[in-house]
């Protein structure tokens, strides 16, 4: 309960509600606070409201100086975690996993963490978790609503391919040989136990100059999925959206050609599925230094496709 000021020895004693006075009407009396007096203050100065949160967008509010900072933090963590960050062995089978996905429990999962893998003609691979959830909803039919995680290879499998065996990118991804391969030889050599828990989803596919809806359970990553933006495609790009993985840094882009080579400091040009919108004969690529290029089709480079576990 409030003071009255008459009470105090001194201003700096005062509460937000103690009384300051009571104003005498003809009908009612009002008590004025120093809450009260405080408020009036305020609207006069238009001093804005101190609010925990970091949402601005309501006028006059300005959000608590130790909500900005832990904000900051966050996103500082994020940079250095996607700069530093090497991942941790997913101590499940793929069976396990996909059961713990169904219910959308990501506990425990980040980021670059992985399962390592032996193809059934005897390679092995690393296989990174690289999004949640992020191709949530999409799709023309049927529509992905599953909960779900991206995977993407650490390195390019060891062996190089070509995407077409001519300088051509004319239908784009759809048409690419490089494209059936992916999704039909290489997907056929995945262990069982993957190939159990791999979701077939609708890709909306870059074919050079138009676009439509494929089904997929592997498949070669598009531009703007690896860096996030049209470079030498263009917006018939139906990715859209980087995947976190190679968000903030590029030690998930830059690859070698077999598991390890990466770490080991191979590098190695790797095929992304969009053409070309620059030239009638190649594809894009993420070059050997780590940027986007573009390359005549008929070349073999690195294949590091992606897939997703329901």
């Amino acid at each position: 309960m409030g003071k009255r000021v008459s009470d105090m020895e001194a201003a700096g004693e005062l509460n937000l509600d103690d009384l300051l006075m009571v104003v005498v009407g003809q009908k009612n009396n009002y008590k004025i606070t120093f809450g009260d007096l405080c408020e009036q203050v305020k609207k006069q100065l238009k001093i804005p409201d101190v609010v925990e949160s970091i949402n601005i967008s309501e006028k006059l509010k300005i959000p608590d100086g130790p909500v900005i900072k832990e904000a900051f933090d966050n996103i500082n963590d994020l940079l250095i975690s996607a700069a530093t960050y090497t991942g941790k062995p997913i101590g499940m089978s793929w069976a396990e996993l996909s059961a713990k996905v169904k219910t959308e429990d990501f506990t425990g999962l980040h980021i670059g963490d992985y399962i390592d893998i032996q193809h059934t003609d005897g390679e092995e691979a690393r296989v990174e978790l690289s999004g949640f959830n992020t191709y949530m909803n999409v799709g023309d039919n049927p529509v992905l609503t599953a909960p779900h995680l991206v995977f993407t290879y650490r390195d390019c499998l060891k062996d190089t391919y070509k995407m077409n065996q001519t300088n051509d990118n004319t239908g784009g991804t759809a048409a690419a040989e490089l494209t059936t391969t992916v999704n039909t030889t290489i997907y056929n050599k995945l262990p069982a136990d993957l190939r159990a828990v791999i979701k077939e989803v609708r890709r909306l596919e870059n074919n050079k100059g138009t676009w439509a809806w494929a089904s997929r359970k592997l498949w070669l990553l598009q531009e703007t999925e690896v860096f996030g933006r049209n470079n030498w495609s263009d917006g018939y790009d139906g990715g859209g959206i980087q995947l976190p993985i190679f968000a903030h840094s590029y030690r998930h882009i830059v690859k070698g050609l077999g598991k390890g080579a990466a770490e080991r400091g191979s590098r190695a040009n790797w095929w992304l599925a969009s053409p070309s919108s620059v030239y009638a004969t190649a594809f894009c690529i993420v070059s050997s230094y780590g940027h986007a290029s573009s390359h005549y089709a008929s070349y073999s480079f690195g294949v590091a496709p992606g897939f997703v576990i329901c």
